[in-house]
């Protein structure tokens, strides 16, 4: 452990002098005015693992260039943007999909040969707008950022809490029917939905404002991949549901799905015969 440890710590010191080196070229460089980290930096909840979501702005002047998009997706780069990515090291995964870029701009994963992960997210000074929730780097000129996310009206937060109470219950089913079938595939990204979904339910009861990449329960973890152990996965989901009913039916002020849990427990015995 104490190996793995001090491997995992080299990592996040590559990370952190990468990191610091770019600033400082970026900032040397007329063509690039600001600099930002969004992601789990942004958030304040970066760890060791974490990896760098870059977001830098260019003047006008340069944006045509550096933000020439001759595919949306694709798995490779311009030069212009491959020479500033190449500057840090050489690539050896490197993947583009502007689809996922914000202000008009470009979306490039580049994973570097000494295991540094940057997402390079490019924009334009006259479109960009600062998130919310990151950490700026440096700032030449004055960039717009957008407000605080706000949470939805309370009678939004019990219609969308009784619509994600019955999606729970959908996909808890429809995750049965995959342990039955032993598609162990099918049943781990199946329950990461469900679990995504009561992390949904508390965040509403809460009345937090949505905000990507924040959770709100525990992680799902995955220790054991046998059906057996996921049937008792599947109780666990449940119990963490019967937990949360009380607060959800006072919440919107009714009963909600009162049968689901003995629907969901007569699957569960069909799974537990097919298992055994």
């Amino acid at each position: 452990m104490m190996k793995v440890n001090a491997m995992l710590q080299a990592y996040a010191d590559r990370r952190d002098a990468f990191l610091l080196r770019v600033v400082h070229d970026l900032k040397q460089d007329d063509r690039f005015v600001a600099a930002w980290l969004a992601g789990s930096f942004g958030r304040g909840e970066a760890d060791l693992v974490s990896d760098l979501d870059l977001h830098v702005v260019i003047t006008d002047d340069y944006a045509q260039t550096l933000l020439e998009k001759p595919a949306m997706v694709w798995a490779s780069s311009t030069p212009e943007r491959m020479a500033l990515i190449r500057r840090y090291g050489e690539p050896v995964i490197l993947h583009e999909n502007h689809w996922n870029a914000i202000c008009e701009g470009t979306f490039t994963y580049c994973e570097y040969a000494d295991l540094t992960k940057v997402d390079w997210m490019f924009m334009a000074q006259s479109k960009a707008v600062r998130p919310c929730f990151t950490q700026l780097l440096f700032e030449r000129a004055p960039i717009t950022q957008a407000a605080a996310p706000e949470s939805e009206t309370l009678d939004e937060r019990k219609l969308s809490v009784t619509e994600q109470v019955g999606y729970f219950w959908l996909m808890m089913a429809t995750g049965c029917k995959y342990i039955i079938r032993s598609d162990v595939y099918a049943v781990i990204r199946q329950f990461k939905m469900v679990h995504d979904t009561l992390d949904e339910i508390e965040r509403l009861l809460q009345g937090k404002p949505a905000i990507w990449g924040r959770q709100y329960l525990a992680a799902f973890e995955v220790t054991d991949v046998s059906m057996t152990a996921w049937v008792q996965r599947v109780r666990e989901l449940c119990a963490q549901m019967r937990v949360m009913y009380p607060r959800i039916e006072e919440f919107v002020g009714r009963p909600v799905h009162p049968a689901a849990f003995s629907t969901i427990d007569t699957l569960l015995n069909i799974a537990d015969h097919e298992d055994a």
